[in-house]
């Protein structure tokens, strides 16, 4: 069911046209390159309240209590792709902000894919900066 959600926002995105570089041609990766942009009027996007509500619970969750095992950084993970579904079933956004939305959360999923997938306790302190930089983002273009 992951994969099946991930390879829809997949298309999404790729139907929308909307990639970082203006291009309307998608780039050699959904990570090359990738900007988000503020709405027309240099303004956050807005999200819908279930989405609001999700992303304050997986805030909360990460920032609690930075992982320092593998198990730790496995189940946090787990937890944050449980909260992301439910997240995505719930989604009912339209307009650009949805792409945007979209595209962020490609980003998003990669990162938590990296916790959950990891091997070595020795990466934490590599995939806790994307984590970051994932909420940093979603702070920064959405509201």
């Amino acid at each position: 069911m992951k994969s099946t959600l991930r390879n829809t926002l997949l298309v999404l995105v790729l139907l929308s046209g909307v990639y970082a570089n203006g291009q309307t041609t998608p780039p050699k990766s959904l990570f090359d390159d990738i900007e988000f942009r503020l709405d027309d009027n240099g303004k956050k996007w807005e999200v819908t309240p279930g989405i609001r509500e999700f992303m304050t619970k997986s805030i909360e969750l990460a920032t609690k209590k930075a992982p320092q095992s593998k198990g730790q950084a496995k189940k946090m993970g787990k937890k944050l792709v449980s909260l992301s579904d439910k997240m995505i079933e719930k989604c009912s956004m339209t307009s650009d902000g949805h792409y945007v939305f979209h595209t962020w959360l490609l980003v998003y999923l990669d990162v938590l894919d990296e916790f959950v997938t990891i091997e070595f306790e020795e990466d934490i302190p590599y995939i806790l900066p994307d984590l970051e930089r994932a909420f940093k983002e979603y702070n920064t273009y959405f509201q």
